[in-house]
């Protein structure tokens, strides 16, 4: 087993990435809670952002780490040779030598692997005389278990990280399409008032007006400046996204969000369908209240025809004058 102090020298830079990701961790934290209090998601997104970039901070100290326990592995084999020839040097004849030599090509048996040395073997090279070598035999054994460590955090760390970012990235993406469903909520509700006064009128025996008509158009107008823009946005964003290695191509998350932009692709036909028939219907009204005064002003003709022709046929009553009265007679005088 290495020695205790070995240990903790080689398991520094893992003290020392724990230290960082605390410090990283209550940030992200407080990016966190601050999200979940921010309005609308432009400030949402804002600190979501920050959590990708401590993600992204905490991965990069992973692989830091992860290539230093490597580095200083590689230095202990250094270090091992380094010993070795002091120790070769100082060995008394060459049996002695010889017997360093054969520890050495067995210890390289194993760091030629990059494999822990027994514990076996650095006892026969301490009761052979040679402590020195021995030492490094167990601080290469301290740094092999440091890097092995180092190596596994950062490979977890590195899919992790992935994961993370592209969940938050399409945590940002779901922020945008909410917000804009927020912001259609006034005109679909419109729209259903319009329609329920529309039945209510038909119930009584009613006609709808154009008025009605004029304000579901206008209100699925608007409708469909929302939806048009909504999906502007969630293609930027996706873009963004692929771009900047958040999201990857034809994961869940980039299928998920590219399902997202096609219904709202299949709302706007749905909605210019829907913009169609109010069209449509006030066309339709227009055309019956024509239909409904050229009827009237048809009866009104043929009442006034008729009267007239009536008029026209009376039998009134004729007084027939003689024609011997003369004019004061016939001014009653």
């Amino acid at each position: 087993m290495p020695g205790r102090l070995a240990v903790e020298i080689a398991n520094l830079p893992l003290k020392k990435y724990e230290e960082f990701l605390e410090k990283l961790s209550k940030q992200s934290n407080l990016y966190a809670a601050k999200q979940n209090n921010a309005v609308g998601a432009k400030a949402q997104n804002k600190y979501i952002d920050k959590q990708i970039g401590i993600a992204k901070k905490k991965d990069n100290e992973a692989q830091k780490t992860a290539k230093t326990t490597a580095k200083a592995l590689d230095n202990s084999i250094k270090d091992i040779g380094k010993v070795k020839d002091k120790v070769y040097k100082s060995a008394k004849g060459k049996a002695g030598k010889a017997e360093v030599a054969n520890f050495y090509e067995e210890i390289k048996k194993y760091t030629g692997k990059k494999k822990a040395i027994p514990a076996s073997l650095i006892s026969k090279i301490t009761n052979a005389g040679y402590r020195d070598l021995a030492e490094a035999c167990e601080n290469y054994n301290a740094k092999l278990g440091a890097n092995e460590t180092a190596q596994e955090t950062a490979a977890i760390s590195k899919e992790e990280t992935k994961q993370e970012i592209a969940t938050l990235a399409k945590q940002k993406f779901d922020n945008i399409a909410t917000e804009y469903e927020y912001r259609r909520s006034a005109s679909e509700q419109e729209i259903t008032a319009v329609n329920n006064q529309i039945a209510l009128k038909q119930a009584k025996g009613q006609k709808a007006s154009a008025s009605d008509y004029n304000r579901l158009i206008y209100a699925e107008q608007e409708q469909q400046k929302t939806y048009r823009a909504e999906k502007k946005r969630l293609q930027q964003e996706l873009e963004s996204a692929v771009a900047k290695g958040d999201i990857k191509e034809r994961s869940a998350e980039w299928y998920e969000m590219v399902g997202a932009i096609n219904e709202v692709t299949n709302a706007i036909d749905e909605s210019e369908l829907s913009l169609v028939g109010f069209q449509n219907a006030l066309r339709q009204l227009q055309w019956d209240t024509f239909d409904d005064a050229m009827k009237t002003v048809k009866r009104t003709n043929s009442e006034s025809d008729c009267y007239i022709n009536r008029i026209s046929h009376k039998d009134l009553v004729r007084r027939r004058i003689p024609e011997n009265l003369t004019g004061a007679q016939l001014r009653g005088n």
